[in-house]
């Protein structure tokens, strides 16, 4: 992973010396921890989500049959 993100250093590198500060995405998200680049809570995150806007989703756990998902997908009508 650290392969990915090395490039991107360098980026964040120019534009915090660019704004003088470190963190300087965090005004495009005041409400996230660190403006979501770092230690954020996905359940936080979540939490700042109105409710209607919720995705839908089932839970597969490994080793259910396919006809079984097919049936769960129909059902929630995903």
């Amino acid at each position: 992973m650290e392969v990915v993100y090395f490039p991107i250093f360098f980026l964040w590198m120019y534009y915090a010396l660019r704004a003088k500060s470190i963190f300087f995405f965090n005004a495009s998200n005041p409400s996230i921890k660190n403006g979501g680049f770092i230690m954020e809570s996905k359940k936080a995150i979540y939490d700042l989500i109105p409710q209607q806007y919720y995705p839908k989703t089932i839970l597969i756990t490994d080793g259910v049959p396919l006809e079984v998902v097919l049936e769960s997908v129909d059902k929630e009508q995903i």
